[in-house]
């Protein structure tokens, strides 16, 4: 993970990781800017698995079933200019 972060993360220095048992990672930031970019950055994957990011909030409980939706980035070389809409990725 942390080569990982490292290289995404080029613009910010070493956060403090902390993994925890029920498989998920607490990143501490330097400042609350790098925090906003790391969080505004992606999407991100890690392992070829996508990686999701929130803020931290007190009340914060893991639940993976919670998870609903995934953002995700695809490429499509070379297409055609017609097809660049909302409505043709929907």
């Amino acid at each position: 993970m942390e080569l990982y972060i490292a290289n995404a993360w080029r613009f910010a220095q070493k956060p403090q990781t902390l993994a925890h048992d029920d498989g998920y990672f607490i990143f501490r930031f330097d400042s609350k800017e790098v925090c906003d970019k790391v969080l505004m950055g992606g999407p991100y994957t890690y392992r070829n698995k996508p990686f999701m990011i929130q803020a931290w909030k007190r009340d914060f409980e893991f639940n993976p079933d919670c998870i609903t939706t995934i953002p995700l980035w695809v490429t499509f070389p070379s297409l055609p200019v017609g097809f660049w809409s909302n409505d043709s990725f929907e």
